[in-house]
């Protein structure tokens, strides 16, 4: 029997790329399982193989603090998964990554949840370039301010069935049809991680919590893959997958963040200037952390994405 049978867990975005895997692992968990949207029907469809009332969707006002709080009464544990690639004249990094998370951190503490998870990510760091990055960053501080035993997670880029990254640039094949962009030659390094490992990470923390054990309390795990890939190397992977070929037009940084800033104004914001900036940075554990080796975790290798971009190249044919 699982340990995490009928706890209950919030899962503030829920609804996205790993919260969707989350949800499905608590299920399986026995876990009932609350998912807070700002839209109040968003949730439903993530019920398949719940029992009924194991999954419970939740409207929330995330301008109100008493309605953060109504999800989170109660609940044994919490997650923060909500983040955005990009800006829109709507959403800003620093109200989403930094304000948002520190709201809904002291709404868990104040509602005297015993483990709380907060999804930043690798390169997180206030003296970067990226808004984007430095935003994560001043999230992590924000949250550990309020909630200071809350576990912080800094993943590389996560691969599996529905992934933003793979997809995008299966994507970009497609619109630009003779040549896949090597910004700043296509050098940086990535540590793509599978989001069933994140999903594993996350259970295992709540389980040491059952458990009184205080290795994750306050502390960050540094989530990457078993292999590291160049920029260069991730492009080429995905274009074998989805079976086109692209010659590789190397863009410097500077002419890079010039064309960035045309494709950003497009539908679906391809590329963005922010993005370019965090391409100066490798994307790597450091090992100044917890990582996922250390928690007993069997990483999975990257062809596990192979489904997912040969799925999406039928749905473009």
């Amino acid at each position: 029997m699982s340990e995490l049978k009928g706890k209950i867990v919030t899962v503030f975005g829920g609804t996205g790329f790993v919260g969707r895997h989350l949800v499905a692992g608590l299920i399986k968990q026995g876990a009932i399982v609350r998912v807070p949207s700002r839209l109040k029907n968003a949730g439903y469809a993530l019920r398949t193989g719940a029992t009924v009332g194991q999954v419970v969707p939740m409207q929330v006002d995330f301008s109100d603090t008493k309605s953060i709080a109504a999800c989170l009464k109660g609940a044994d544990f919490a997650v923060n998964l909500i983040g955005i690639l990009h800006e829109t004249p709507r959403q800003h990094f620093e109200d989403i990554h930094k304000e948002l998370a520190a709201k809904i951190a002291k709404a868990a503490k104040k509602e005297d949840v015993d483990i709380f998870v907060h999804m930043s990510a690798l390169g997180a760091d206030e003296k970067s370039e990226s808004k984007y990055q430095v935003s994560k960053a001043k999230g992590e501080k924000a949250v550990l301010k309020v909630f200071p035993d809350a576990t912080i997670l800094r993943p590389s880029i996560i691969f599996g069935p529905g992934d933003g990254f793979f997809c995008r640039f299966a994507k970009m094949a497609h619109f630009i049809p003779f040549f896949m962009p090597l910004v700043g030659g296509g050098k940086t390094k990535f540590q793509p991680v599978f989001v069933g490992d994140i999903v594993d990470t996350i259970l295992i923390v709540f389980v040491s919590g059952l458990e009184h054990i205080k290795d994750f309390e306050g502390q960050v795990i540094e989530c990457g893959g078993p292999h590291v890939y160049s920029f260069k190397e991730l492009l080429r992977f995905t274009l074998d997958q989805i079976g086109l070929k692209r010659a590789f037009l190397n863009l410097p940084f500077p002419l890079a963040s010039f064309k960035a800033w045309f494709w950003e104004r497009l539908p679906g914001k391809i590329l963005t200037q922010d993005q370019v900036r965090t391409l100066k940075v490798d994307n790597v554990v450091q090992g100044d952390h917890i990582q996922l080796e250390d928690m007993d975790i069997v990483l999975r290798i990257l062809v596990l994405v192979e489904l997912e971009l040969e799925q999406h190249q039928q749905l473009v044919l």
